[in-house]
C-alpha cells in the first residue's frame, strides 16, 4: 500500500515536472525528467 502511493507521487512529480518545463519553453529539461522517469519506472516494472 505505502509502495503504491509512492509510485503514485512520483509519477504526479514527473509528470509535474515535464508540464512545467515545456510551459516555460524548456523543450530539452522535459525531455530529461521524461526519461529519467522512463527508466525509474521501467526499473521497478522489471
Amino acid at each position: 500500500m505505502l509502495m503504491g502511493i509512492l509510485l503514485l507521487l512520483i509519477a504526479v512529480g514527473a509528470i509535474t515536472g515535464v508540464v512545467v518545463a515545456l510551459s516555460s519553453g524548456q523543450p530539452t529539461i522535459a525531455l530529461v525528467i521524461g526519461l529519467v522517469a522512463a527508466a525509474f519506472f521501467t526499473r521497478v516494472g522489471c
